[in-house]
């Protein structure tokens, strides 16, 4: 573990869609990518790394030093995250580098959460990559599909909500991977033996809405 650079990611684009500069939003006095870069520095990172094409960001000292700029054609709507990653990898090429992705729209994080990274847990169990995970609140069964004019239900839409087993979606807060491993799982961000964080914590949001925004303030503010 000690010949492993561990990094922290936090992908911090200047446009979105639903939220105008989202990730300058302030919850608590402190920016999105403030918060992920507070949670960043609390942990055992070897290095933090914001991609940004944001000025704002290259303009406050507080995150300029983070900054990597990121390609003006990996921030609008069409990029993926993964993308944002393999660009780094063909700019700055360590074979040590394990990178976490921190996305800044998710809430909330505590240290506890990678004990098992940082104590050295996740290296002895063989895997490539981590991805967090939360219990999903809606079983794919009873999900309807509308297709040419029509709902068409799920074959086990009318279970009993006991008779389904557990289902997991992801929960955003982190994704790990080995930095050279990201051509051979890309587009994604992990393999399909990936190894799971559970978050069961009461609070989860991932912002995207201003509704979200407004959720994630109140709850904080308290």
């Amino acid at each position: 573990m000690k010949d492993i650079n561990i990094v922290a990611f936090i992908p911090a684009r200047r446009n979105s869609k639903g939220i105008k500069f989202k990730n300058r939003q302030k919850i608590a006095g402190v920016s999105l990518v403030g918060h992920a870069l507070n949670f960043a520095k609390k942990c055992n990172f070897n290095e933090i790394i914001i991609s940004t094409d944001d000025e704002y960001f290259y303009e406050h000292k507080e995150f300029s030093k983070y900054c990597h700029r990121r390609d003006g054609k990996l921030a609008d709507d069409q990029a993926i995250i993964a993308d944002v990653v393999r660009q780094y990898s063909l700019d700055i090429y360590r074979s040590n580098d394990f990178f976490v992705v921190l996305e800044p729209t998710c809430f909330v994080r505590k240290q506890s959460h990678l004990d098992f990274l940082f104590n050295g847990d996740f290296f002895l169990k063989n895997k490539a990559t981590f991805t967090s995970f939360i219990e999903s609140p809606i079983p794919k069964e009873k999900i309807w599909k509308y297709k040419d004019g029509k709902m068409i239900p799920h074959a086990d839409v009318w279970k009993r909500r006991q008779e389904y087993e557990k289902q997991y979606s992801l929960s955003g807060h982190y994704y790990g991977l080995f930095l050279v491993n990201i051509d051979n799982i890309y587009p994604s961000l992990c393999e399909d033996d990936v190894y799971p964080l559970i978050i069961d914590d009461d609070f989860h949001i991932d912002i995207d809405r201003k509704v979200d925004l407004d959720i994630a303030r109140a709850i904080l503010s308290k």
